[in-house]
């Protein structure tokens, strides 16, 4: 009987290792599954957040090859909005051909003058046409010069006048595209107010209002042609046509460039589009494009 007891007692005890042991045993395997769980996915993380990484670089490397470029909407002939609302014009043209050259590509947003200067003075984008003053010079960085712009003075047949320095303005109604600072005389006039200045948003309604007898001169930009152009745009210009007259001598002969907020950092881009205009003045390529506009 105490035989007995003992070998059953003995068969309770090796249960019940075995029971330990497979405990044992599972309690390893669950620890060991949960450090293979947590290793590839330790593994795979590492993976997308290199992968995601690499993608973000890769964006932002793409990002810094697009520039935008900001420029007058009515800024005939040189850049502005054609009737199906399109950028077009010479500088539009010409920057088509420098994109090709060099490695980065072009968008554009025309806007009236002023919302488009302040848009690229915030350093959104680059601003195209654009002339140099003091104060400008600190604000910007400029390419080389991108294309001379003489700016017009137009009166109506039979009030022509001698004109050959700003001074001769003293006294008159000038219609001016609204934002206008095209140099620090010019600046200068305006705050002195040699002359009363009717600001603008664009060139055929500066004519509208001359033929309407409510100013006496206009300003138009882009010379004789720039002055076609903008009577070409309206039935009631194309009309009246004959009542305009260019004066001999233009207000000034205006040098234009793009220019970038210095916050931009642009020398790279500005030193790549300077080549390139060049070497599109070099192979007429420019001349070209400035004659097809004439």
């Amino acid at each position: 009987m105490s035989f007995a007891v003992k070998f059953y007692d003995l068969r309770i005890l090796l249960k019940r290792r075995n029971e330990i042991s497979s405990k044992y045993v599972a309690c390893v395997t669950i620890i060991f599954l949960k450090f293979i769980l947590f290793f590839v996915s330790y593994i795979a993380n590492f993976f997308l957040f290199t992968s995601v990484t690499f993608l973000s670089i890769t964006s932002v490397s793409q990002a810094e090859q697009k520039i935008l470029f900001y420029g007058d909407n009515t800024n005939v002939p040189f850049v502005y909005l054609d009737p199906s609302g399109k950028p077009s014009g010479i500088v539009i043209d010409l920057l088509n051909q420098i994109e090709k050259k060099i490695p980065y590509t072009f968008s554009y947003e025309l806007l009236p003058w002023k919302r488009a200067y302040r848009s690229a003075e915030s350093g959104n984008g680059a601003i195209i046409g654009v002339s140099k003053n003091s104060k400008r010079l600190k604000i910007f960085d400029y390419t080389d010069v991108l294309y001379y712009h003489d700016i017009v003075l137009v009166v109506l047949k039979g009030n022509e006048f001698v004109f050959n320095k700003i001074e001769d303005l003293k006294g008159k109604r000038v219609a001016v595209p609204r934002g206008s600072k095209y140099s620090d005389d010019y600046v200068k006039a305006l705050s002195d107010g040699l002359f009363e200045a009717v600001k603008t948003d664009s060139r055929e309604q500066r004519l509208k209002l001359l033929l309407r007898g409510r100013i006496d001169v206009a300003l138009i930009g882009g010379g004789k042609a720039g002055v076609k152009l903008s009577i070409s745009q309206l039935p009631e210009l194309i009309e009246n046509r004959k009542r305009f007259v260019t004066l001999g001598t233009p207000l000034l002969r205006d040098a234009n460039f793009i220019a970038f907020n210095k916050g931009l950092e642009a020398t790279g881009f500005i030193q790549k589009y300077n080549q390139a205009l060049k070497q599109s003045l070099k192979n007429g390529t420019y001349q070209q494009i400035m004659q097809s506009y004439e």
